[in-house]
């Protein structure tokens, strides 16, 4: 369809009335200022005519049954785009399942968030340990302190992204330094060590 003017309800009238006159469509067009193509473009379509105004463009192949799939599956957590696509019941490709999630509103990418594997042992031990040292002053001179440092030689951990349902609580992963039980922080080891006792 053209994307001049659309024919008003008055021009259809008169095309109308002509048309059952048997007067041509050049005629006609001549008659109300339009081109012969409108009118024959008007009289082929009928009541059709201007009905499919802003719905040009490719009919999306994928259903919203299948939109609403991926959706509940990324909300989770748990898939990546390429295990959400092993998922589907038919191929769809990655770029289709991440543009789908990004159109998403309540779907944003975003890393997961760490914290410490601590148990209700741990804290008891924390807590202890500044009680018994809180009272101490002059006896931190003899101590040293070393920050410890993980070092992966197969690539870095703990940088896990995900889709993150916005509506629900983030998701947290456990980071646990690895070392013996005698280290109450999992982030840092407090060596105490006596100069005397050396």
């Amino acid at each position: 369809m053209a994307k001049g003017k659309v024919l008003t309800e008055v021009e259809k009238g008169i095309i109308n009335a002509l048309r059952k006159l048997n007067i041509s469509h050049r005629k006609i067009a001549k008659k109300i200022g339009r081109s012969p193509a409108l009118v024959d473009n008007f009289v082929k379509l009928g009541d059709k005519y201007n009905s499919k105004c802003g719905k040009r463009g490719r009919k999306p192949k994928i259903t919203p049954q299948e939109i609403r799939r991926i959706a509940r599956l990324a909300a989770t957590g748990c898939f990546s785009i390429r295990e959400i696509q092993n998922q589907l019941p038919v191929h769809r490709s990655l770029s289709t399942i991440h543009s789908i999630l990004n159109q998403n509103p309540n779907l944003r990418y975003e890393k997961m968030k760490g914290r410490p594997q601590l148990t209700l042992k741990h804290k008891e031990d924390r807590l202890n340990w500044c009680r018994n040292h809180m009272s101490w002053d002059k006896e931190w001179k003899k101590v040293i302190f070393s920050d410890e440092k993980k070092w992966n030689s197969d690539g870095p951990d703990g940088y896990k992204f995900y889709w993150h349902d916005i509506r629900k609580e983030p998701h947290l992963y456990s980071q646990r330094q690895h070392g013996t039980k005698k280290y109450l922080f999992s982030m840092t080891i407090l060596y105490l060590t006596y100069y005397n006792s050396l």
